[in-house]
């Protein structure tokens, strides 16, 4: 078995993702690319891929 997913920006827009997605069986993920989400420091870039990753894992 093949497992699709559908991972897209975090500021994409709602509607758009339900409608790429709409009548099919894929996984939806968020990405935060820029790492919005995130607190700045001397992490900051390992935390952000780190959280790209999980996004990818867990989609």
């Amino acid at each position: 078995m093949t497992t699709v997913s559908l991972t897209l920006d975090e500021v994409f827009e709602l509607a758009n993702k339900t409608l790429l997605a709409k009548d099919t069986n894929i996984n939806m993920g968020v990405l935060d690319p820029l790492g919005a989400t995130l607190t700045k420091g001397k992490t900051l870039y390992f935390d952000l891929i780190k959280n790209i990753s999980n996004s990818i894992k867990n989609c």
